[in-house]
């Protein structure tokens, strides 16, 4: 066995043969002890081999053999020790399922995410006084100080319940990312932490993405290569383009994207993230992964999603938190809600869904009813009030534009503004509302021919008869002032 004091320029090895000291420099050859069972635990000419076939994880500062002491050809798959091929055979057939799009459902997804913003940053690495190499990765149960600092392993919020840590990375542009493995369908998650708004390098990488300024490739290609290995001595036959599903929150959204394009992953999915798109184009990325493999969840009025207009994979948006009216403290507030991992999780968690996909766009909500005397059409108008009041009924040319979506829902999305209010309903005879979008039955509206019946209270979208500026809900009878058509005003140019 080494000793640790006598190979301190030794870092750590990874068992297909790539180690630490292919990321910080060349290492001093260390000379191997006689016998050949102390040989498999000392550095060779494949730098971080264990045993003769590499099939164990190990590190080389001091050995950390994860199944026994005896040294025997055993492998480890995913923490269970197996040397009995008849054990192993079933082992592998069981974990080598492929991941598909509902292989892991988002919750789970958006926990890992969360997770890496755990991990270690890059400069809180301690590398014994010596100068901070740019990037270095560490395996579950190396010992170097840079690799074992109190609580990596042991307080990755996610160990035992939903997944274990089995490697982090962390480079000197701020990436900070893990590799877990998902305990419910044996696969691998890669989750990438988002900004620290006490990192520097942090906020450096944002103001590239903001300026789409092109992507120092070598991080990710030295990230790809070591991920590709640790799947592999945890699961031999595991790849990324089969069994790895990229995630990350906000900055690490942004790094999944781009992680992605360079590597062939199974999945990708990212939350609050800018979309990566501009920044592939800049750095002349050619897509390893097709963007129908990758998919961004994100809230209404998140402006840091926004950041980047074009979508990287699909775009799935959620309703926003409740906003309250008041100082520009507030609305501030409600905008960096939209865009908070927790609350977002809590979403999902309750049983949140995203909009539906929109069926009619940019639209106004005509009324089929015509004018008494003039036989001038009227569509559903809003107040002066931007975020609640009542939808009313007027004059064609103040109606609001509507997006109907095919959950139901009406959102008028205001210029310039994030914030959505939807047409909400009250009880029978009472006005529509004009209030935040989120979701609930009184805001889902089903389209019958002419008619948009509410799914809480059974009645129809009504022009009253009693106020002529009213819109109200109504006991569903087939009149002219409940049907209503989808308009969209013709521009005619000179």
């Amino acid at each position: 066995m080494l000793n640790a004091k006598k190979s301190a320029n030794v870092i750590f090895g990874i068992s297909s043969g790539l180690s630490a000291a292919a990321l910080m420099g060349s290492v001093p050859a260390v000379a191997a002890p006689n016998g050949s069972s102390q040989l498999k635990d000392t550095i060779t000419e494949t730098l971080g081999a264990c045993g003769a076939e590499g099939q164990r994880a190990c590190t080389i500062v001091e050995r950390s053999d994860p199944c026994d002491a005896g040294l025997k050809m055993t492998r480890l798959i995913f923490g269970k020790c197996v040397s009995d091929e008849e054990e192993i055979e079933p082992e592998a057939e069981r974990q080598f399922r492929p991941v598909r799009a509902d292989s892991i459902s988002d919750v789970d997804v958006l926990r890992f995410a969360r997770a890496a913003y755990h991990l270690p940053h890059h400069d809180q690495r301690d590398f014994g006084g010596a100068a901070a190499p740019v990037m270095i990765g560490c395996n579950r149960g190396d010992r170097l100080e840079a690799c074992a600092s109190q609580g990596v392993w042991t307080d990755d919020k996610l160990d035992d319940e939903y997944g274990q840590l089995e490697y982090f990375f962390t480079a000197k542009n701020g990436m900070q990312v893990g590799l877990y493995h998902y305990k419910e369908t044996d696969q691998f998650i890669l989750a990438f932490a988002g900004t620290n708004t006490r990192k520097s390098e942090d906020l450096i990488e944002d103001v590239k993405i903001a300026i789409s300024a092109p992507v120092d490739r070598a991080f990710y290609t030295t990230l790809a290569q070591q991920v590709a290995a640790r799947m592999n001595a945890l699961n031999p036959g595991a790849t990324p383009d089969k069994h790895l599903t990229v995630t990350g929150h906000s900055l690490g959204g942004f790094q999944a994207q781009i992680f992605a394009a360079l590597s062939k992953v199974a999945l990708y999915t990212t939350f609050s993230s800018p979309s990566a798109t501009r920044s592939i184009l800049t750095s002349r990325i050619t897509r390893a992964t097709s963007t129908s493999r990758g998919k961004d969840l994100r809230r209404e009025g998140d402006s840091v999603a926004e950041l980047v207009p074009e979508t990287n994979g699909a775009r799935i948006t959620y309703t926003a938190t409740p906003y309250t009216a008041g100082s520009p403290g507030n609305r501030w507030a409600w905008f960096k809600a939209q865009h908070d991992h927790g609350g977002f999780l809590s979403h999902l968690e309750a049983g949140g869904r995203p909009y539906g996909r929109v069926n009619f766009k940019g639209q106004k909500l005509r009324s089929k009813k015509k004018g008494f005397l003039t036989g001038a059409r009227y569509c559903v108008t809003g107040n002066i009030n931007p975020f609640n009041g009542w939808f009313n009924v007027g004059l064609c040319t103040s109606g609001v534009t509507f997006n109907f979506d095919r959950n139901g829902m009406f959102r008028n999305r205001r210029v310039n503004d994030a914030y959505q209010t939807c047409l909400q309903a009250g009880g029978k005879g009472a006005r529509v509302f004009m209030t935040q979008c989120d979701g609930g039955s009184d805001q889902i509206w089903q389209h019958r021919g002419t008619q948009f019946r509410n799914a809480k209270t059974g009645k129809c979208l009504d022009w009253s008869q009693n106020n002529t500026t009213h819109l109200i809900t109504w006991d569903c009878n087939g009149a002219v002032n409940q049907q209503w058509e989808f308009y969209k005003p013709t521009v005619r140019r000179p």
